[in-house]
């Protein structure tokens, strides 16, 4: 278990799934070769038009406290979830992996959640990449991306209220100064990325 980051909503939050595929082109016939690479990764920019002395402080100590390469966790504070996950959705089914898992405990014969609503596995957030719908059993196979972090174990329940990623700072000179004037800091900023090693 980590942190989580400090209640200190940002101006703007903006979070997206950086894919680790590439595209290169022939110089002369423009002919694409794709690389299909594992490791798309989350990365995510706070930013605060101005932020209060006592957050700055709050925000400094937290930060410093990571050390510049800490894990600590980060909710997405522009998202919000569409779908009604209703039920008691876990895991069903050891040994899963990629960007499909398999679930049970939702309302049977229900929409789960539309694409691009997001969910919380083991501390890692995930984006679902289609609508999501319950068979009568309450059973499904969702689909999402990034791919699983870790394989879950049978039962792990689906956090889908406020869901969050594990991160660290991307650039830990980012850490907020108090230079700027005695009420607080203007255009502070700070770049995060998904931190996912063991």
């Amino acid at each position: 278990m980590f942190d989580f980051f400090p209640d200190i909503t940002p101006s703007t939050s903006a979070f997206a799934v950086i894919p680790a595929a590439e595209a290169r082109f022939n110089n002369f016939s423009k002919v694409e070769t794709v690389f299909d690479k594992a490791g798309d990764k989350w990365e995510a920019t706070l930013s605060w038009n101005f932020i209060k002395r006592a957050d700055v402080r709050t925000l400094r100590g937290f930060l410093n406290k990571q050390g510049g390469t800490g894990r600590f966790y980060v909710r997405d504070t522009a998202h919000q979830n569409e779908g009604a996950w209703g039920g008691g959705i876990v895991v069903n089914g050891a040994s899963q992996y990629g960007k499909m898992l398999t679930i049970s405990g939702a309302t049977p014969n229900a929409e789960i959640a539309p694409i691009a609503d997001r969910f919380t596995l083991d501390g890692f957030l995930y984006e679902l990449t289609d609508t999501a719908t319950a068979d009568a059993n309450g059973e499904a196979k969702i689909y999402f991306t990034p791919e699983l972090r870790r394989s879950p174990l049978q039962g792990t329940a689906l956090i889908t209220a406020d869901p969050y990623g594990t991160f660290m700072l991307r650039d830990p000179s980012e850490i907020p100064t108090f230079s700027q004037n005695r009420l607080g800091a203007r255009g502070v900023r700070l770049s995060l990325i998904e931190a996912i090693r063991l």
